[in-house]
């Protein structure tokens, strides 16, 4: 047996390099249009491995719309993604909704926080 493993395509919040929360049921980051070229190409790489049994994903609509642009390019009809909430990601708490550098602003506020590396 083979497991893949993909992330979901990028984001307008990877663009604007935001953090942002994956645990409200209001979430809606969708793909970008790169996003979707992503998946397509994944889709295009993934083919030459054959047929899949089952394709795993988060509720999350950008999760969905991956899976579903790279299973198009898989030519399988009538296939059902299998959606679990245990494929969520965590929240981004107090970054939430904040850019990269301000995140690190915030982060260095903190002694705690300011001595930890990446």
């Amino acid at each position: 047996m083979e497991v893949f493993f993909v992330r979901h395509g990028q984001t307008q919040m990877i663009v604007e390099e935001k953090y942002y929360d994956n645990n409200t049921k209001k979430e809606y980051y969708p793909i970008t249009e790169r996003g979707k070229l992503q998946a397509i190409e994944t889709g295009k790489y993934l083919n030459k491995y054959g047929q899949f049994d089952a394709v795993y994903s988060s509720p999350r609509d950008r999760c969905i719309q991956t899976a579903n642009n790279i299973i198009n390019q898989l030519n399988i009809t009538n296939f059902k993604i299998i959606t679990d909430n245990l494929l969520l990601e965590g929240t981004a708490g107090l970054l939430n909704g904040l850019t990269h550098d301000e995140a690190n602003i915030l982060i260095n506020s903190f002694d705690q926080l300011k001595n930890l590396k990446n």
